[in-house]
Order: structure tokens, then sequence, then C-alpha cells
């Protein structure tokens, strides 16, 4: 956590006074960060104004409930990739960031600080294979200390746990990403249409 923190106030996100704390600086307060889904479009956009700036990387084992939760067999290694998400025009990162990508696309991300694009564009464009599926679930959870701390929030703030599971063909998992984003930084909006089956009156 202290490299962690170290990074963010080379960046200018935090920064710390005595008999203050660290804090996240902010000319002016900031809008809550606004978000729509309606498709993949929307994934690729936020990515693109959203830059990851990665904190922590490892190649880590995963078991039980995760492995789980990755389609993935026990003892085999994902890369892990943990930061913050910084949106452009804002001082204060929006999120909370994990992700964890199949071994087998690791050499595409390893050894970056920063991404600013979608992860799961660069593993379709350097494997060949499409996205068909990305499932969603989004849980109320609140701020633990590790996090609180990396985005300059308080321990305990509600919070939204956004994670996203990305497959391919065969729905074989190659992607999971989790996006925890403070109540007060973050607004989402998902647009659903319903379909009429031609032909039917009312």
């Amino acid at each position: 956590m202290r490299q962690a923190t170290q990074l963010l106030r080379q960046k200018k996100i935090l920064s710390a006074r005595k008999g203050v704390g660290t804090r996240v600086e902010a000319r002016q307060p900031e809008q809550a960060y606004y978000y729509a889904l309606q498709s993949l479009v929307n994934i690729f956009q936020f990515a693109s104004e959203a830059t990851l700036l990665v904190l922590r990387e490892e190649m880590t084992p995963v078991y039980g409930a995760l492995a789980a939760r990755l389609g993935s067999r026990p003892e085999r290694e994902w890369l892990h990739l943990v930061g913050v998400r910084q949106a452009v025009g804002r001082t204060e990162p929006i999120c909370w960031t994990e992700v964890y990508i199949h071994s087998r696309y690791a050499r595409l991300f390893r050894g970056k600080t920063e991404h600013r694009s979608a992860m799961f564009s660069a593993i379709e464009e350097k494997s060949g294979e499409p996205v068909t599926e990305v499932e969603q679930e989004i849980v109320a959870v609140t701020l633990s200390r590790e996090i609180a701390e990396a985005i300059g929030a308080e321990v305990g703030t509600p919070a939204l746990q956004i994670t996203r599971r990305y497959f391919g063909p065969g729905r074989r998992l190659f992607e999971m990403s989790i996006n925890v984003h403070p109540s007060d930084r973050f607004s989402y909006l998902m647009t659903l249409k319903r379909e009429i089956a031609a032909g039917k009156d009312g």
C-alpha cells in the first residue's frame, strides 16, 4: 500500500499534509462520474476515458471460490492487476479496479503502469477470438480500508461493486474485472429495450 500511495502522489491525485493526513486533491467539487451502458461500445468508451493506473501486478494461483468464478482449475496462475481508474478531466480516482487475465494473454499486459483501452479488445486483436458474451454483476458494498486509502475516501463509504466476466467462443472465460465505485463519485444508467413480435397489436 505504501508503494501505491506513493504512485498516486506522483500523479498528483493524493497529497499529505501534517495534521491533516492524506486527501484527494481537487481544485473544485466534482460531480459523480456518469456511465451509460447499452452495448460493448460503451465499455470501450469507459476504458478510453478512464485510464487504469496499475499499482500492483502479479501472476497468482487461484483457489476456491475465485477459481470457480474464473472457471479455472485450482492452482492455475492468472495475471492479477490492481489499480485505480482516473477519468479525463478529474483529479480524484473514480474507482478501485482489479483485473484477472488468463495466463495465455498475460504477456499483452505485463510490465505496463497504465492502460488506456479495453483489455478485452487487445485480447481479441491478438488472439483472433471475439468476445461473445459479457456477464455483469452489481453488488452494494462498503469500502475496505485498503480501497478507501487508495482512492482517498472514507472507510465504510457505500459503494457499487461491478464485476464483469468476458467470454469467448465456447464460453471460455479470459478476463474478469472488478470495479468498486464510491457512491458519491459514480452514476450508472442502463437502457433496456423491449422486443415486440412483428404484427402483434398493443
